[in-house]
């Protein structure tokens, strides 16, 4: 089995850039691993399409987390200015 076949090149890319941790990168490996496993014949355009949807799925989470801290961000933010200010109101 090559590194292809087997996912090493693809989580070997990713973790690269940094941008995995282990269990993550374990997790991904077994959605590759349970999207494959149940075809006969695999070919190349099966392992792509496996790939495909693994590397999207980690742009998702990856911009999910973007998401929640900007929000988290912002309403602590504002949270502050807002509670602050309704607090002092509300003891004066």
């Amino acid at each position: 089995m090559t590194g292809y076949d087997s996912g090493n090149f693809l989580i070997g890319r990713m973790r690269a850039c940094r941008q995995l941790d282990l269990p993550l990168v374990a997790t991904l490996f077994q959605l590759r691993q349970g999207l494959l496993e149940g075809i006969d014949n695999l070919t190349a355009g099966d392992h792509i399409l496996a790939d495909s949807a693994i590397v999207a799925y980690r742009n998702f989470l990856r911009i999910k987390g973007w998401m929640g801290s900007f929000c988290l961000v912002t309403i602590g933010k504002a949270g502050q200015v807002n509670v602050g200010s309704n607090v002092r109101n509300d003891l004066e």
